[in-house]
């Protein structure tokens, strides 16, 4: 799979493909970060949830504190209330990346941006620590309503989703990397249900580049290019 920025605004995403989409289960996560630029930020929170058959499996939440090595400044203690003080005892990026990996183990890991951010920050902080990445496939809310929308122009952002498939909030904390893994686990089923609906089977996208919008991230974006080897199986069906 390989992600390579595209203009101003947008990505191209080729060689992705994903098989079975109703039959696999899914670690559907989110970070918190000390900024949104993957080379100078890192990772101060993980959460994440199981996702089978379509629904998030309870009792299967993931939420770590991470201690990120750096100052975390005031807007994003502010916005996150996560503070230095919080996450001082918290254990490193590489302890809870292997607890986080080992729990997402045999699943398909997906984000509501996983390509134009998630990915490349996890990828970023792993080459910092000399840690090996996975291979696992990877699935990305905002690609996947792209994939089912081809000719609808637009950035399909968490609001977007959130109000075109009618999910509430409620009392999920925004910028706590739990409650947005929940929302974006909530999004990400309804988009299965759309792909089952439609018949929609597998994810096949090779040469013809799938182009995304995105548009909140003007500090990672000009960098967004990367390539991710994961196993893949072509299909026809």
């Amino acid at each position: 799979m390989k992600v390579t920025k595209n203009g101003e605004s947008s990505y191209a995403l080729t060689d992705w493909y994903i098989e079975n989409l109703q039959g696999r289960t899914f670690w559907v996560f989110d970070l918190e970060c000390t900024g949104g630029n993957v080379e100078a930020a890192r990772v101060m929170q993980f959460g994440a949830v199981r996702v089978e058959r379509g629904r998030p499996v309870p009792g299967s939440e993931f939420t770590r504190l991470v201690n990120p090595g750096q100052p975390i400044r005031p807007f994003i203690a502010e916005l996150t209330g996560i503070t230095d003080e919080r996450v001082k005892d918290a254990a490193s990026f590489p302890e809870v990346f292997a607890e986080f990996t080992q729990r997402g183990a045999g699943c398909v890991w997906a984000a509501h941006s996983a390509f134009e951010f998630d990915l490349p920050m996890l990828l970023a902080e792993c080459r910092r620590h000399g840690l090996p990445f996975p291979d696992v496939p990877v699935m990305d809310n905002r690609a996947l309503h792209t994939y089912l929308y081809p000719d609808r122009a637009g950035v399909f952002g968490t609001a977007y989703q959130l109000a075109h498939f009618g999910i509430e909030v409620g009392t999920r904390q925004r910028h706590d990397a739990l409650g947005d893994a929940l929302l974006a686990a909530d999004i990400f089923c309804a988009n299965l249900k759309l792909c089952r609906e439609r018949g929609v089977h597998h994810i096949q996208v090779g040469d013809e580049a799938l182009t995304v919008q995105y548009g909140h991230l003007p500090e990672a974006a000009p960098t967004l290019e990367w390539t991710l080897p994961i196993p893949i199986s072509r299909s026809g069906n």
